[in-house]
């Protein structure tokens, strides 16, 4: 029998010898630090028909800005929120704004996330106009948060967040460099310090009820509009939300133009 031929002989003879093959190789490698073996955590790779914060000009209009739903559009700079920009919407009952926000916004083309919130409602969302297909939902991201966030921000256009708790302001920082980088829409449902826009509901009315009967048809909201250089005046407003035509947000018409059947009859102000 040739050396070539023994079965002790060769790399595989080798590898039985020192008792090191495939497997143990494998292990071997698998026995390096866990911070040298962990890959970074990434958005998803998505497929090419899918825009991206840096294809938003094809469907917006601009490239620095996102659609502002029509009845904010009066208040805000351009009618439009800026690409990279952080908004706050804040309040009772502010979750159907923030629908109406990332509906505007998306034009039902672009791609958007929500983190942290695992009360929403999916018919909401779609009656006001987001586009589910390209909606994704994480509503418990667990301890890592912020990883998620920061990967999100990455691989969608309008990304909305409800911290777990306090974001610490380096943390906070960070995160906003990343958006600005991006070009992606941060919309914070919590207190966010240094928020370029806050939208905060202040009060609501409800419409549609009577003594014992009805149904609900329709909710105004006090708005209260502020943030940085034009937006550093206060300006305050009173929106449907969503309005007796059916639509998710619109301007305040005024009571004495709704049915009476119609008129509120329970009001909550925060």
């Amino acid at each position: 029998m040739t050396a070539a031929s023994r079965p002790d002989s060769g790399p595989v003879g080798a590898q039985r010898r020192d008792g090191v093959g495939r497997s143990g190789q494998a292990a071997a490698r698998d026995a390096r630090p866990l911070a040298q073996r962990q890959r970074p955590l990434r958005a998803p790779d998505l497929p090419a028909s899918v825009t991206h914060a840096g294809e938003v000009a094809t469907w917006a209009g601009t490239d620095r800005a996102f659609p502002a739903p029509h009845a904010l559009r009066e208040v805000l700079p351009g009618g439009v929120f800026g690409r990279g920009s952080t908004v706050e919407v804040l309040g009772p009952g502010s979750t159907f704004l923030l629908f109406a926000v990332i509906a505007a916004a998306s034009g039902g083309k672009a791609w958007s996330a929500v983190v942290g919130m695992n009360d929403l409602g999916m018919v909401a969302a779609a009656d006001v106009g987001i586009a589910l297909e390209r909606f994704a939902v994480v509503p418990e991201p667990g301890p890592q948060w912020l990883r998620v966030v920061a990967a999100l921000a990455d691989g969608v256009d309008i990304l909305a967040v409800r911290p777990p708790s306090p974001v610490a302001p380096a943390d906070r920082q960070r995160l906003a460099a990343r958006v600005r980088q991006r070009g992606t829409l941060l919309l914070a449902t919590a207190p966010w310090d240094g928020a370029d826009v806050t939208l905060r509901v202040s009060g609501q009315s409800w419409y549609g009820l009577g003594q014992g009967c009805g149904r609900v048809k329709a909710r105004t909201v006090d708005l209260t509009v502020h943030g940085r250089g034009a937006l550093a005046r206060t300006r305050d407003l009173t929106l449907w939300l969503p309005a007796p035509t059916g639509e998710p947000i619109a301007a305040y018409e005024p009571v004495s133009k709704v049915r009476p059947q119609d008129r509120p009859v329970r009001s909550t102000v925060a």
